[in-house]
């Protein structure tokens, strides 16, 4: 049978089947090509698959490069002439910008990251009511850190031209749900007040944020309508005066996220210092940076004023790799499993319940917990009193599971706590040796 005999749902099964997904959205549009080229039946069916993302790239590497004499932001000039990289014309001149879910754009600048979202903003708008069916929007900066010293800004000079430039992007995009904003290595506070106003913009229909960097809120903004929030390495969502509703909030991913960020954005409006998370289903925490150490005060990095509640959690996923375990024993990230040693000393001592500042249980409804934990033969033996101290502090786990090569002595003192607690449907620890 000819490709182009296949009936049209078989067709876009396997086309979807044979999508490549890469890490943006130039290089899978660019690497999805050729499924265009099988036949013409095929193309016409494969069009608005492979059009379903859209990228507009401000600048490239080489536009940053520049001497490194001049590093205060006044000194520094934008290139003259900034490449821009684009599909919007194929898009549009395929007939599918109806099909487009997702919008790109990444900017590479000296400083100033305005000039080229501008120019993002003016292709969109050349075709304005082609993209109302767009849900996603990411952004990315990227400064050249080499000859661009953030910390000698004063956004407040840029205010007019980031309200202006937001306006007109929110409105080139009037369906955009999502947001992903930053690049993990962003020292632009231009950028993060940009970041903050366009949200704040959407803040009305807005579902989900990622964030990998800081994204400045205006003051008094509420998100109201948050459904799932993902907070990167350097990313913090918020101001001391705006708020997320934590009701509505379903989903939420810490990852690599440093113990000096603030939970304020949290925070309730009352004074409480209670955090309520009434409708957060899963809680992903995940720390695989070897210089982050998450100590006593991870969770309440503003001290005790914070009391983390999750009533009704039904998954919690830890996920920890470090690659420094000769010099640490045991990692903590997430409330539920409270195992922080008081110190990284040859002879770790996990603390007892009464002793550690996360040692109020809290009232949760956890079903499942998954952890993977790696750690070298010599520092073993720390992980059976962390976990005797995890597991006391859970008596409502349900199933305690993870993955690696099963080692003898944490199977025994497994078997013994599952049978003075038969409550517990199953507990599977198992080790591998990150040293072999």
């Amino acid at each position: 049978m000819h490709p182009h005999e296949l009936p049209d749902d078989i067709i876009r099964l396997v086309l979807r089947e044979s999508l490549v997904d890469r890490h943006n959205a130039r290089d899978t549009f660019q690497a999805n090509l050729p499924l265009l080229a099988v036949c013409r039946q095929w193309r016409c069916i494969a069009l608005p698959i492979v059009h379903s993302g859209a990228f507009i790239q401000y600048g490239n590497e080489s536009d940053r490069r520049g001497s490194k004499s001049g590093t205060r932001h006044r000194a520094i000039r934008e290139p003259k002439r900034a490449k821009t990289t684009t599909n919007l014309d194929l898009v549009v001149s395929a007939g599918c910008a109806h099909a487009v879910k997702r919008m790109d754009i990444s900017v590479y600048c000296r400083a100033n990251p305005i000039p080229g979202l501008g120019a993002a903003v003016r292709l969109m708008c050349m075709a304005a009511e082609k993209w109302k069916s767009t849900r996603g929007l990411a952004i990315s900066v990227h400064p050249d850190g080499r000859v661009f010293d953030g910390s000698t800004i004063d956004t407040t000079e840029y205010q007019d031209d980031i309200r202006r430039t937001c306006a007109a992007l929110a409105a080139a995009l009037p369906a955009v749900r999502s947001l992903c904003f930053g690049d993990y290595y962003n020292n632009n506070p231009i950028s993060w007040v940009l970041y903050g106003e366009l949200a704040a913009l959407c803040s009305g229909r807005l579902q989900r944020i990622d964030a990998r960097c800081p994204i400045i809120m205006p003051l008094g903004c509420m998100l109201e309508h948050l459904g799932a929030v993902s907070i990167c390495y350097r990313g913090r969502i918020g101001h001391q005066h705006s708020r997320m509703d934590l009701s509505s909030l379903a989903s939420l991913t810490l990852a690599n996220w440093p113990p000096d960020h603030s939970w304020a954005p949290f925070g309730p409006d009352n004074g409480s210092g209670a955090l309520v998370f009434s409708g957060l289903k899963t809680l992903n925490v995940t720390y695989d940076a070897p210089n982050i150490w998450m100590g006593p005060d991870a969770l309440h990095p503003d001290g005790p004023s914070w009391a983390l509640h999750f009533p009704n959690l039904d998954r919690l996923k830890r996920a920890v790799f470090p690659q420094h375990m000769d010099s640490v024993s045991i990692y903590a990230e997430a409330p539920v499993l409270q195992l922080v040693p008081d110190s990284v000393q040859e002879d770790v001592s996990v603390p007892e319940p009464g002793n550690s500042r996360l040692a109020e249980p809290f009232d949760t409804k956890l079903k499942t917990i998954r952890i993977h934990a790696h750690c070298r033969e010599q520092q073993q033996a720390l992980l059976i009193p962390a976990l005797k101290c995890l597991l006391l502090r859970t008596p409502a786990l349900a199933v305690f599971d993870s993955r690696d090569v099963l080692e003898e002595s944490i199977v025994d003192f497994v078997d013994a706590y599952s049978a003075q607690y038969p409550h517990l449907a199953a507990i599977d620890f198992r080790l591998r040796d990150s040293g072999k």
